[in-house]
């Protein structure tokens, strides 16, 4: 008869039970681990880039925070990851229109001119960020003075 050797755990690093993990995180562990269905889950974990990005993320072992997201370079997949943490309440929310025009700003900046650069710069955070900065005050204004829905 073989000794039993303890099972390998099928989840990925970043989401693989640990003695001690980000308290942070924890509101994901739970989401994953009531899932409906495990095989899907899994499924989510091996196959999908935005998995695959988080465990990236994780396995630093820093805390993921909008600082260190913001460092990276802009993709849908980063986007989905910071949505999904925001809604489970890992990370603070925040206006992310607004948040992302300097990221934004930077990569397509990065391969221009230095005089394009200093010519452009300047505009863009004068012009364009008052701009979203006062779109960003309406939709607040407007959200907060909505009507209260018919069941309060």
């Amino acid at each position: 008869m073989r000794p039993l050797r303890p099972r390998r755990s099928p989840l990925p690093a970043a989401v693989r039970p640990r003695r001690a993990h980000p308290a942070p995180l924890q509101p994901l562990r739970d989401t994953l681990a009531l899932a409906e269905s495990p095989r899907g889950t899994l499924q989510w974990l091996k196959n999908s880039p935005n998995a695959a990005l988080f465990a990236s993320l994780a396995a630093f072992g820093e805390p993921i925070t909008h600082q260190r997201l913001d460092q990276l370079p802009p993709s849908r997949h980063l986007h989905y990851l910071r949505h999904t943490l925001v809604h489970l309440g890992a990370l603070p929310e925040r206006d992310e229109e607004l948040d992302r025009i300097p990221a934004w700003l930077d990569t397509v900046l990065a391969d221009r001119p230095t005089g394009h650069v200093r010519l452009v710069r300047p505009y863009v955070h004068w012009d364009l960020l008052r701009r979203a900065r006062r779109h960003a005050a309406r939709r607040n204004r407007a959200r907060s003075s909505a009507p209260a829905p018919w069941w309060f």
